[in-house]
């Protein structure tokens, strides 16, 4: 059997749990038909209350219970167990790539667009989606709505790829409160978090959520795997084969107050403050500037980069309703970040390293008028506006001998604004069976000017079983304010382009969704994206400079089958198949070199997951769980292929984890209490992931820790 055969042979998988309209837990329905039927208000889809199967987009839901279920503690570690995602770990920021692009050196995942309670979180000087600890905390989370494709006709620039939304709870079951512990062995040191929530207000009207997540870990061991083409290292290190500058510390917090009508009379129907504050620092041994520089030098001094940021934000929503056709929503918030003082970046000298000033603050604004009709027909007019203020240009370079500061001479300040208009529709062209939904939206940047976005989805429900949709979307990745203003702290360094065009990509999908029975679910799906004016990094004298070079063209199919059986067993089993090419523009030997493939992340991946609930004398309940992935090979950067003369790739990998505990173990009445033991990466091989700057990453390898759950 040849390879496309074997592919087409194991198609197979569907869509995730989904949460009830109320937040509550799934986990008491008896099968899979009835968690599919449950209306879930995924608002980043769809204009009203659906089932998720018949939605206006390739949507796949996260639930705080399967979060509870498979243990995880970020939403990185989440995306990794979804179709159509791969997920790169540089231990400062996770990189994501969606349907084999990625968003390259730096990229933080900035293509896709990052939502809180569908307000955009993204940190604004990178436009990188952190995806870590730092995020939220888990315990504050009802669900995870996560769109594979184009959305900038709903979100504007940077929901490109795709979007996540992190929606908030609401309610708890029982308790008022939760606590999340987990300490464990990462690499060859300690590791623990603490995350908490607790509904401090819960009354008719009004619900206060406060949540606090912390996080404590090393990874210092991680060795520099041997595929690295070229990893120069300072004297001092020259000999090192382990990285020892990988520590980690983070804090998160979040606090909303919710406001909830009483009665359906009232106009305003809800409304929110929400506040959140977050800061991480990362021991940066991988960074690509100057790697495993962390350490004492000839003169004794201590040497090593460290990232050290924060970020702000609060903000404000309502919601009213006029009648029982129109209603009006409102939503404002400010935001602001920087580096901290702790900040510091080597890049090879031993004479002065850098600290970054990075810094930004700016607000953005929202409304939109909805209207609805009880035939199903319905429209949404809004604008946004957006203003950002920058200080990225004028890092500042500290002297290693005394510790005096010199600051770069430069224009520091930028101020960015953007506006944007749009017009979603949504038209049942067959009452039940047949809808179309589609969307424009005009955007006008005042650097890189105007774009025009759209949308259009065609759902049809051919019977109770199965639902097909066609879909196209168009959407735009804005230059990042690094990339249009940065200075290069060293020779080899990024060098700002202030001509930077807006990244474009056009999106063509077909989506079945099938139930085999009340225990099955299918679905399958293929993407074709045509991406222009796509950003890479091209010399430009001794430094890099990003240009918008390439063409690419990309074709994916994803697929994936779920089973669920009265609570007690479920499973999945998905197949990832995605390749995508480029086209440079220009002769030369780059282009000879790297060829045609664009994709540095892997062209095949098999997940895999399996869980079982065994209750014993209605006293407790033994959990069992069994998650993997087998990933297939993953080409190198053009960065490292060219540090290396000759294309390669590095090897296919299985990642297996697995738990065993006691779950709705109930120690006071109605309050749950959890206790699992879980091991990631169990197979513990020496694995790497594409890199930069003549380095590859290695992955964490083997985890072990224990999870304590408790409700208050």
């Amino acid at each position: 059997m040849n390879r496309f055969a074997l592919c087409v042979a194991v198609l197979i998988a569907s869509e995730p749990a989904v949460a009830a309209p109320d937040g509550s837990d799934t986990g008491d329905l008896q099968d899979l038909a009835d968690l599919l039927d449950t209306p879930v208000d995924v608002a980043t889809a769809s204009l009203e209350k659906e089932a998720q199967r018949t939605s206006p987009a390739v949507v796949e839901v996260i639930t705080s219970a399967d979060i509870q279920r498979w243990g995880y503690r970020t939403v990185a570690e989440a995306l990794t167990h979804v179709v159509g995602f791969y997920v790169v770990d540089d231990h400062v920021m996770p990189n994501v790539s969606v349907r084999g692009i990625s968003g390259g050196l730096g990229a933080e995942s900035g293509i896709i667009k990052l939502l809180i309670d569908g307000r955009p979180a993204n940190f604004r000087s990178t436009s990188g989606a952190w995806l870590g600890v730092e995020l939220i905390p888990l315990t504050a989370v009802e669900r995870i709505e996560i769109i594979r494709g184009p959305a900038s006709a709903m979100y504007g620039a940077d929901a490109f790829l795709g979007v996540i939304n992190v929606v908030t709870r609401g309610k708890w079951n029982e308790g008022h409160a939760e606590i999340r512990l987990i300490g464990g062995r990462t690499v060859g040191s300690a590791a623990a978090s603490f995350d908490a929530s607790a509904m401090l207000l819960d009354s008719k009207r009004f619900t206060l959520l406060a949540g606090v997540v912390r996080e404590e870990a090393d990874r210092s061991g991680l060795a520099l795997p041997d595929s690295s083409p070229n990893p120069v290292m300072p004297d001092y290190n020259k000999d090192a084969t382990a990285a020892h500058g990988l520590s980690r510390k983070t804090t998160s917090a979040i606090a909303k107050l919710a406001y909830t009508a009483p009665g359906e009379t009232d106009s305003l129907r809800n409304a929110s403050l929400t506040a959140r504050y977050l800061e991480l620092t990362r021991g940066g041994d991988f960074l690509t500037n100057a790697p495993m520089t962390f350490g004492l030098d000839a003169a004794g001094r201590q040497n090593g980069s460290l990232v050290a940021l924060e970020q702000m934000s609060v903000g404000i929503d309502g919601t009213w309703r006029f009648d029982n056709d129109f209603s009006f929503v409102a939503a404002a918030d400010y935001f602001q970040g920087r580096s901290l003082g702790d900040d510091r970046i080597e890049v090879g000298s031993d004479l002065f390293y850098f600290r970054r000033n990075l810094s930004h603050r700016g607000a953005d604004a929202k409304a939109e008028l909805m209207w609805r009709a009880d035939r199903g027909y319905g429209w949404v007019v809004g604008a946004e506006l957006d203003e950002d203020h920058e200080d990225i240009a004028n890092p500042t370079r500290v002297l290693k001998i005394d510790g005096s500061v010199a600051p770069l001479a430069g224009e520091p300040t930028h101020d960015l604004a953007n506006v944007g208009v749009y017009l979603q529709s949504h038209l049942p062209l067959q009452k039940d069976t047949l809808k179309l939904t589609g969307g424009l939206r005009f955007d006008h940047h005042f650097v890189y000017g105007a774009q025009l976005t759209g949308r259009l989805a065609v759902v049809k429900t051919w019977n109770d079983d199965l639902v097909t949709k066609l879909l196209y979307g168009s959407a735009f990745k804005a230059p990042a304010p690094l990339l249009l203003y940065s200075r290069a702290l060293q020779p080899g360094g990024l060098v700002g382009n202030p001509d930077l065009k807006p990244q474009l990509v056009h999106t063509f999908e077909a989506n079945a969704a099938y139930r085999l029975g009340r225990y099955l679910h299918l679905t399958t799906g293929l993407a074709y994206s045509l991406l222009l004016n796509k950003a890479e990094l091209e010399p430009q004298g001794l430094n890099e400079a990003a240009k918008n070079i390439a063409r690419v063209q990309s074709l994916s199919s994803e697929t994936r089958l779920d089973a669920l059986y009265r609570d007690r067993f479920r499973g999945y089993l998905s197949l990832d198949l995605q390749r995508a090419y480029r086209d440079l523009g220009e002769m030369g030997y780059l282009p000879q070199l790297v060829g045609t493939t664009a994709t540095d992340s892997p062209e095949m991946i098999v997940r895999f997951g399996l869980s079982h609930r065994e209750p014993i004398k209605n006293k407790l309940t033994l959990q069992f769980d069994l998650e993997g992935r087998w990933v297939g090979s993953r080409r190198a950067t053009d960065s490292n292929i060219l540090e290396a003369g000759r294309v390669y790739s590095l090897p296919s990998y299985v990642d297996l984890g697995a738990s065993v505990g006691v779950v709705q173990l109930f120690l006071r009445p109605g309050l749950e209490t959890n206790i699992m033991l879980r091991g990631t990466d169990l197979l513990g091989g020496h694995t790497a992931d594409p890199g930069y700057g003549g380095i590859d990453y290695p992955r964490v390898g083997r985890e072990v820790f224990l999870e304590v759950r408790q409700e208050l």
